[in-house]
């Protein structure tokens, strides 16, 4: 049946709906959050911003994407162009299922899978919360496995819950957030943790229970690598102008100047490094 139709609407579409304002309340005490209207909805249903509380103030920190599924319907998929568009993402990209018979949430991450997004040559990935709805064992299906986190409405009116969803998120979005920007130079922070769930009693995560690692894959995609050191390397003079040595390090640049010459590593033009090994040569000589 269409979405829409006459003064009709189909049950499923509906229902869906629901599920996603649903799931937009459930951030709302720790996130500000922008829509995605549907008309624009190509993957993204809303923009959070993570939101830290300081007495009677709160200041914006962290961003991510987000894309809301039913739990009867819990997969996310990626095909042509769509896997071209996830990895260019700069902000961290998180699928999220709602359970409306619990009237909460559960927050899930790619973080597993960074290494064949990034590195192999497939065109279609489907990530699927496996549960009775759907077994997830299709040819192209990824497994999402365990949640990061699950609430639930009632635990959005605990006073401690949004300190609680904020200190665990963050931690996540950072990792997150570095893995698909830097997700070409096939460097990958993995990490492992156990479901965090709300507890009143206990308001304080156990944030020291992530667990993380590196995983490395030389030499990356090597255009992209030379594009992200080139862009370092230009901003080294400057870095360096702005330190306090304890001794004259004129030499050095001029030394590391040559160096990245000989490396065929792009760099600002010798007059820009020559000018800085002199201005620091003088600032040490009156020093």
């Amino acid at each position: 049946m269409a979405k829409d139709k006459g003064g009709r609407i189909a049950a499923n579409f509906r229902k869906a709906n629901i599920a996603e304002e649903l799931a937009i309340l459930l951030f709302k005490p720790f996130c500000a959050i922008a829509k995605v209207t549907r008309q624009e909805d190509y993957g993204i249903d809303f923009i959070g911003t993570l939101l830290k509380r300081t007495g009677k103030i709160y200041s914006a920190q962290d961003s991510f994407v987000a894309q809301i599924k039913i739990q009867s319907s819990p997969r996310f998929e990626f095909s042509g162009e769509g896997v071209n568009w996830l990895k260019s993402l700069r902000l961290p990209y998180f699928p999220i299922i709602v359970n409306l018979e619990k009237s909460s949430v559960s927050l899930y991450t790619l973080n597993r899978w960074h290494h064949p997004i990034f590195t192999s040559i497939l065109t279609q990935y489907n990530f699927v919360v496996q549960n009775d709805y759907d077994e997830g064992d299709g040819l192209n299906d990824f497994p999402l496995e365990e949640p990061i986190m699950e609430w639930s409405i009632q635990d959005t009116t605990d006073g401690n819950f949004a300190d609680w969803a904020y200190n665990i998120l963050k931690i996540i979005v950072e990792i997150e957030t570095r893995n698909f920007q830097f997700g070409n130079l096939w460097k990958f922070e993995k990490f492992e943790f156990k479901t965090f769930k709300f507890d009143p009693n206990n308001p304080i995560p156990k944030t020291e229970n992530i667990n993380t690692s590196i995983l490395e894959i030389p030499p990356g995609l090597p255009e992209e690598v030379k594009k992200l050191i080139n862009r370092a390397v230009s901003s080294l003079p400057d870095w360096i102008a702005n330190q306090l040595y304890e001794s004259d390090k004129s030499e050095a640049v001029l030394k590391l100047k040559d160096a990245l010459k000989e490396l065929n590593i792009e760099r600002n033009s010798d007059e820009k490094w020559n000018l800085l090994a002199k201005e620091m040569k003088a600032y040490y000589e009156r020093k």
